[in-house]
C-alpha cells in the first residue's frame, strides 16, 4: 500500500500514430499525426514525428509545464515545416508576374509560447529562404545561396485573433516591414507596410 501518497511519483510513455492534435486557438487540427507523449508530475511531452496541418508536413514538440495547476500551465512548442516552391509561388504571385517563379524549398520556424500569468499566446516564426532562386516581375531578383528571410512575431488569443507586432522580409532585392491583424477562423485580416522597396 502506499502510506504517503505526496511523496510517490510517477512517469509514463505512451506512442501513438494516426492521432490528431487541436491547439486551443484554431479550428484547423494536426491530423495523421505520428509521434509519443511523455508524462511526469510536472510536465507534459508531446513529440511530434510526422504530422500534417492544412496540408504542410510537420513535426515538432509541445510541452505543458506545471500542467497539475491548471491556470498556471506553461505552453512552450516548437513546429517546423517545408514551404514548397508552388505554395510561395501562390502567396507571392502578384509580385511575380506571368513569368516569374521560386525555384526551391524553404525551411519554416514557429515558436508559441505562453507563461502562467499570460493571457495571449506568444508566437515567433521565420522562413529561411537562403536555398531560393526567385525572378519576379518589376526586376525582384534572389539567386540561390543569397540570404534571405520573413519573420514575424505577435500575440494570438484564444478566439484566434492574431496581432502582428513585427513582420519583416528580406527577399534580394525586395524588403519590406509591417504589421497588421489575422483571424484565424476566417483566414482574413489586414497587413500594414511601413516600407516598401524593389
Amino acid at each position: 500500500p502506499l502510506w504517503k501518497l505526496h511523496n510517490t511519483s510517477f512517469s509514463g510513455r505512451m506512442d501513438f500514430s494516426e492521432a490528431k492534435i487541436k491547439l486551443p486557438f484554431i479550428e484547423q487540427q494536426f491530423s495523421q499525426t505520428k509521434g509519443w507523449l511523455n508524462l511526469n508530475p510536472k510536465k507534459i511531452g508531446i513529440s511530434v514525428l510526422e504530422s500534417s496541418f492544412a496540408d504542410f508536413p510537420v513535426h515538432g514538440q509541445i510541452n505543458l509545464i506545471d500542467y497539475d495547476t491548471p491556470k498556471k500551465v506553461n505552453f512552450d512548442a516548437r513546429f517546423t515545416s517545408a514551404i514548397t516552391e508552388g505554395r510561395l509561388g501562390k502567396w507571392f504571385s502578384p509580385l511575380l508576374g506571368a513569368d516569374g517563379e521560386f525555384l526551391g524549398t524553404a525551411p519554416f520556424w514557429l515558436d508559441i509560447k505562453r507563461g502562467a500569468d499570460d493571457t495571449d499566446f506568444n508566437i515567433k516564426a521565420q522562413l529561411v529562404a537562403d536555398s531560393l532562386n526567385i525572378h519576379g516581375t518589376m526586376g525582384w531578383q534572389k539567386p540561390e545561396g543569397e540570404k534571405g528571410d520573413i519573420n514575424f512575431a505577435g500575440n494570438i488569443d484564444l478566439n484566434g485573433q492574431l496581432l502582428l507586432s513585427t513582420l519583416k522580409a528580406n527577399l534580394g532585392n525586395l524588403g519590406f516591414n509591417g504589421d497588421g491583424r489575422w483571424d484565424m477562423a476566417s483566414n482574413q485580416g489586414e497587413l500594414h507596410l511601413t516600407s516598401f522597396h524593389l
